[in-house]
């Protein structure tokens, strides 16, 4: 054999090497489902496309007394309502629309009460559907990502980038094992976002798609809004031309990126005024304390610690301080703070049923951008190289077997529920109660525990 056909023969076997071990150690987290959050994300699209309406009576009998109370359940008239963002039902409706198109049973659903209550778009088909379209927007997300810092970093550093934010944080726990929440979604829209406030081009036409960018962001999860900042650069530079070309298109672009992304958004209040009749920020029963914002618990605690849960964002960060671009590198920068601030100001900063710091993922592809970049910085001989994988791959591992143990029923998916810890321990034991915000030892013990349970297993 041609030394060339041999690269290419060890190459091919590497891939199916790599593509096997992956696919052995994500299985486990395969959990097609409608779950909590997922019934306020989806119930838009199914009220919409099955009822023709957004009354949520039949979609919110899918969910269970608690969170038809807390979050569906109007505090002024008792009508069933839904208060969560509407851009990861836009997006999954595609996939949906297809798969109620080829439903065999849906000549039957033009008679809502043949469903005594409840809605055919919970059916097992249509929850499958939803796995497929959030796998789908997964990998979208993470070839876009990869195509971006390719035009940047070599393909190593590239690789250990995108396998990085993709493994080891909680990405690939919602892409899983929770896909009818919104955060896969919010991955995908920054992967967006990003890739266009990079791109070169400065037409208008680019303007046009960086705004409707910004708008999928803020439509799929509001808070993220904030990611508005990675196009500042773009914006900045655009301005400048304005100045220095004394033309007035660059401000006409500028205009274009603010008045679609604005249309966008207007989506969000439209139904927020179709369904409340008011704004979200009176309708939402969230308590904010921007004052005292729980910054190092959100970040190190034992309830759902970021950096303890996924230790390769430590990694992001470091190696997004030292991209060369300033203004890129102040303007990521700034989104990651933001975004950190706004997750740790939330009242349930730790996420509540949550996997780690959940809310962070819709700035993975920013952590992606940093730890490329600081594999590429770092690697400069063949023993440095060794040592920043090492460290990449274990931080990376850290948190696939967090994710492990949480799918399995051995680790706590809400630190803040005392149900979660009577699992399997004996009663009296003191792990039976909550722990504290700093109780390391206890976390051992549970990583311990639960690992020894995956062993016999």
């Amino acid at each position: 054999m041609k030394p060339g056909g041999r690269k290419i023969v060890i190459r091919a076997a590497l891939a199916l090497a790599i593509a096997a071990v992956a696919f052995v150690a994500l299985r486990p987290l395969s959990r097609p489902s409608i779950r909590m959050d997922g019934h306020g994300y989806y119930s838009t699209l199914a009220s919409i496309l099955f009822d023709h309406d957004l009354d949520f009576t039949n979609e919110m009998a899918h969910t269970d007394n608690h969170n038809r109370r807390r979050w569906y359940t109007s505090p002024k008239d008792g009508r069933f309502i839904n208060p969560f963002p509407v851009g990861a039902a836009v997006l999954w409706s595609p996939a949906v629309a297809i798969c109620y198109a080829l439903d065999p049973a849906r000549e039957r659903y033009s008679d809502p009460t043949r469903w005594r209550g409840r809605s055919p778009a919970f059916r097992p088909r249509y929850v499958r559907t939803i796995a497929i379209a959030t796998g789908l927007e997964a990998v979208a997300g993470l070839a876009i990502l990869y195509a971006v810092l390719r035009r940047r970093f070599s393909r190593r550093s590239t690789l250990a980038g995108v396998a990085a934010c993709a493994i080891g944080t909680p990405f690939v726990y919602y892409a899983l094992a929770e896909p009818s929440y919104a955060h896969v979604a919010s991955f995908f829209s920054c992967a967006v976002l990003l890739a266009l406030a990079l791109s070169p081009r400065r037409g208008a036409l680019a303007f046009l798609a960086l705004g409707l960018a910004w708008g999928l962001v803020t439509l799929v999860r509001y808070q993220d809004g904030v990611l508005g900042l990675i196009a500042a650069p773009k914006l900045l530079r655009e301005l400048g031309r304005a100045r220095a070309e004394r033309s007035i298109r660059p401000l006409l672009h500028i205009a274009l990126f603010g008045a679609v992304a604005a249309a966008v958004i207007a989506v969000q209040f439209a139904f927020w005024n179709r369904v409340f009749g008011e704004s979200l920020f009176s309708a939402l029963p969230i308590a904010m304390d921007w004052t005292r914002p729980h910054v190092l618990e959100f970040l190190f605690s034992t309830w759902g610690g970021a950096f303890l849960w996924s230790p390769i964002l430590i990694v992001g960060i470091a190696g997004l301080a030292v991209v060369p671009d300033r203004s890129l590198r102040w303007s990521l920068l700034a989104a990651v703070v933001i975004e950190i601030y706004v997750a740790a100001a939330v009242s349930d900063y730790w996420g509540s049923a949550s996997f780690g710091a959940r809310r962070l993922v819709a700035i993975a592809p920013l952590f992606g951008f940093g730890i490329t970049a600081f594999v590429e910085r770092c690697a400069t001989s063949l023993r440095r190289t060794q040592v920043v994988l090492a460290v990449v791959v274990l931080a990376t591992l850290w948190n696939l077997r967090l994710a492990h143990y949480t799918v399995a029923g051995w680790f706590p998916d809400n630190v803040a529920n005392v149900g979660a810890y009577a699992r399997d321990y004996p009663f009296g034991h003191p792990n039976r109660n909550l722990p504290g915000l700093w109780d390391y030892p206890r976390f051992v013990a549970e990583v311990a525990h639960a690992e020894r349970r995956m062993w016999r297993l």
